[in-house]
């Protein structure tokens, strides 16, 4: 049950996913590591791969949802996995649905119901952004909500029957339209969330997104992408930009924010991202803006102030909340954060601060965050990003479709299969290392056949390593011991044979290899191994 088997689900159709998924959960035979439960580094990972399991119970059932299955058929097993785990709200969002599309909305809003008194009780929280979206959908009797036409899941095929398989999924495939424009392939279904969180913040249901994964995933270009679904609508965008120069700069982000472009030399200064994402609305509004309670931001735009001290405390945080309520009073807003892990404190306090207060506003907040990437304020970003109410987009590598589809595109060439699947396999699917190593292979005339397979390992290894070295020097010297280590034993190493060529106790060695896993430079899965052939 490996993140890569559900990252690949994500990028199929209805049918293709209920297959890949029905294939993955055959194989679980119970707890993982049972024999090791004593060591914390078992208990951490068998705790890891049973929540998998979980999402991808979750995610099955959705599927057959979307195939059009019976959904009477699947209430029996969706009430069993709500009963497992109440608090999940995902198994509330599919028990209501499927009650609804067997014509029960009676029991529908009964349902949402019982989830909004179980999470009161045993949380003290308010239902998510989503299961407050399907409540009103469910009212309003949306036409969204009716089942599909039936597309058949594909039952898994005997052995020996690949071309069979390849069939039926491509012909499952073209029963869901590609949403996907441009350069922008294999990102199908995060679109329809982005389009979904989008929707929900016009219609006053305020949400905070993560875009995460490695660096190189596609996140800035998903993040363009909302930007551009957000224009044809009458909505106020502010845009911001982290950098790792400008961590110690206060209200950067915000600044950013509220101006026609940032400083990245601002991180010194209190509110750096702040002051990225308001300023210029100060300028051209600032007696509308900072009227009433919104008052004392006005310290945050202040030159002293941005040289200066830091104004981050509670009472600035109130004012700036005060000032994003009235800037949603005309029109709803769309806040675009990218790189948030490269944010200043003073802006990520504050956006804290604005996510648990913003309900009822008409405000999106999307922001990329590269997975791994260490941040001073640890403990609040670990804490933003588990919140209930923060929605999570994670791109997945791109598929070997999706590979070809880029190089035709680059290349302006018909693309052989073996040489896609070599590109793929050098690049692990990263489109940042994809691009590099597509001009890489231009820049040598190497031409997207069969016959330079070997060329594609020679150049992609060369433009590989020189990305995975860079993203080294940025880590922690006990995470660089470990990819050394790994280095000299080669792909299948052990984690005690790993931890003592490290010079680190096996706890340490585990903690290391955790931003590493992150950040796509060795593979989530046991024995370790590096992501990329190079």
């Amino acid at each position: 049950m490996a993140i890569r088997t559900l990252r690949h689900a994500d990028t199929l159709s209805a049918p293709a996913t209920a297959a890949t998924l029905t294939e993955a959960l055959a194989l679980w035979y119970g707890p993982a590591f049972a024999e090791y439960t004593s060591d914390p580094w078992a208990r951490t990972e068998a705790d890891r791969l049973a929540e998998l399991r979980e999402v991808a119970r979750e995610r099955l059932l959705a599927a057959r949802l979307d195939c059009g299955d019976s959904a009477a058929a699947l209430i029996p097993e969706i009430e069993a996995l709500v009963a497992e785990n109440p608090l999940r709200e995902k198994r509330w969002h599919l028990l209501t649905l499927a009650l609804y599309r067997t014509n029960r909305q009676a029991d529908a809003r009964a349902a949402l119901r019982r989830a909004r008194q179980v999470l009161a009780e045993e949380l003290g929280a308010d239902p998510g952004p989503a299961l407050r979206f399907l409540e009103a959908e469910v009212r309003a009797q949306s036409p969204s909500l009716d089942a599909p036409p039936f597309l058949p899941a594909l039952l898994p095929l005997p052995e020996g029957e690949p071309t069979a398989r390849a069939q039926a999924t491509e012909q499952a495939g073209k029963a869901v339209p590609s949403l996907v424009p441009g350069d922008l392939v294999d990102r199908d279904w995060e679109l329809v969330d982005l389009r979904d969180h989008l929707s929900a913040a016009l219609g006053g249901h305020a949400t905070l997104v993560f875009v995460e994964g490695p660096a190189g995933i596609g996140k800035s270009r998903l993040l363009a992408e909302l930007r551009q679904l957000a224009e044809v609508e009458d909505v106020l965008i502010l845009t911001a930009r982290g950098n790792r120069r400008e961590q110690d700069h206060g209200f950067g982000v915000v600044r950013q924010l509220l101006t026609a472009r940032g400083n990245r030399r601002e991180q010194d200064h209190g509110f750096g991202v702040v002051r990225q994402l308001l300023e210029q609305q100060v300028v051209e509004r600032g007696g509308e803006l900072l009227a009433g309670p919104a008052a004392p931001a006005a310290a945050v735009f202040n030159p002293t102030t941005a040289a200066g001290s830091r104004p981050d405390g509670f009472a600035i945080q109130h004012s700036l909340y005060w000032l994003i309520v009235n800037l949603t009073a005309g029109r709803p807003l769309v806040l675009a954060i990218d790189d948030l892990h490269w944010s200043d404190s003073g802006s990520l306090h504050f956006l804290a601060y604005l996510a648990r207060r913003m309900e009822g506003l008409p405000v999106l907040i999307a922001a990329t965050v590269r997975t791994g990437e260490p941040h001073d304020e640890e403990g609040l970003f670990a804490e933003l990003a588990s919140d209930p109410a923060t929605r999570h987009i994670r791109p997945a590598p791109l598929s070997t479709d999706g590979v070809a589809a880029l190089l035709r595109a680059g290349l302006g060439a018909a693309v052989d299969d073996g040489f896609a699947t070599a590109c793929h396999r050098t690049t692990a699917g990263n489109p940042h290392l994809l691009c590099r190593l597509l001009r890489a292979l231009e820049d040598d005339g190497v031409e997207p056949t069969d016959d330079h397979v070997d060329r594609v390992t020679e150049i992609g290894s060369r433009a590989v390593s020189r990305v995975v070295l860079t993203r080294l020097a940025q880590m922690p010297a006990a995470a660089v011991a470990i990819v050394r280590a790994i280095a000299v034993f080669g792909d299948g190493a052990a984690l005690p044979a790993v931890a003592a060529l490290a010079g680190l106790t096996e706890d340490d060695a585990a903690a290391a290899i955790g931003p590493l896993v992150r950040a796509e430079v060795i593979r989530d899965q046991y024995p370790l191994s590096f992501a990329h052939r190079s």
